[in-house]
């Protein structure tokens, strides 16, 4: 409690933006080591706030959802993608909506994450630039068939997509094991 009397006091007196997050920092790295996410959500909100155009870093950003989903924010988390969907460019919104469908997954709303997955692959399996992320949701489709549906068929076909899309990536690799499984 002294430490943040101190800290606020400190951004009270900050004469700009630039200064006032750089506490924000210190006090998000504090927050973390503590591991208390609640507070840590708090700091990147104030970030964003002072940040130039409202706007976070990627890395801030999944921080944010990471610590949103460990303390249950999911609606919250729905709610700010939405926006970056709306207002985000076209090579962002694919990871936006590929969060979403991992939001709705640990909400167990499978059947939004189907829908979503399924929009993926028709608006982007003819964009070549986006094998690794179309092998990503082919792999988290087949899971969702595998472990939700019980449809082999399926599972095993989007395995297989997973594997061809991206041979080297960390998603093809989780997919031939399911496959040889």
């Amino acid at each position: 409690n002294e430490r943040n009397k101190f800290f606020d006091l400190a951004i009270s007196r900050s004469s700009n933006n630039a200064q006032k997050n750089k506490i924000y920092y210190t006090l998000l790295s504090l927050a973390e080591e503590e591991s208390n996410y609640n507070l840590a959500v708090k700091y990147i909100n104030k970030i964003e706030e002072n940040s130039l155009n409202n706007k976070l870093s990627e890395e801030l950003l999944s921080k944010w959802i990471k610590y949103n989903r460990d303390e249950g924010e999911f609606d919250r988390i729905l709610d700010k993608i939405e926006t970056l969907i709306n207002g985000g460019t076209y090579n962002k919104i694919f990871s936006y909506k590929v969060e979403k469908i991992k939001t709705y997954l640990i909400k167990k709303e499978y059947n939004e994450s189907q829908l979503l997955l399924e929009e993926l692959i028709n608006d982007y399996s003819e964009n070549k630039t986006y094998k690794k992320q179309l092998s990503e949701v082919h792999l988290i489709l087949g899971e969702l068939y595998l472990q939700k549906q019980n449809n082999f068929e399926y599972a095993d076909s989007n395995f297989h997509i997973s594997s061809d899309l991206s041979p080297s990536s960390e998603f093809s690799k989780k997919s031939k094991k399911y496959i040889d499984y």
